[in-house]
């Protein structure tokens, strides 16, 4: 199983909490959001994420890279929330 995860937007409500993270990495009892949300859809199935990026998108990229907890992770070459998935779609499709 597949999914695609909207993990963009500059979070400008969190700022004053979380000023050096992009909102999805906002640290909940001690573990990114995100993180937290990718653990439970594994443990759903799904096998394969495909992360919907935007503002400090290498923050994400950094901590999740390729795999996580044996799921794949697919970022894309663009931002923006139909970037990665229009990767997906193209000719070279480097998340295939």
């Amino acid at each position: 199983m597949e999914a695609i995860v909207l993990a963009g937007g500059l979070g400008t409500r969190l700022r004053a909490v979380v000023p050096d993270l992009p909102k999805p990495m906002a640290p909940v009892n001690g573990r990114p959001f995100l993180e937290r949300l990718l653990d439970y859809w594994i443990a759903q199935g799904v096998a394969r994420f495909i992360l919907s990026t935007g503002y400090r998108h290498e923050a994400i990229a950094a901590h999740f890279g390729n795999a996580f907890h044996g799921a794949a992770i697919h970022q894309g070459s663009r931002t923006g929330h139909s970037g990665p998935v229009a990767d997906c779609f193209s000719p070279a499709a480097p998340c295939k």
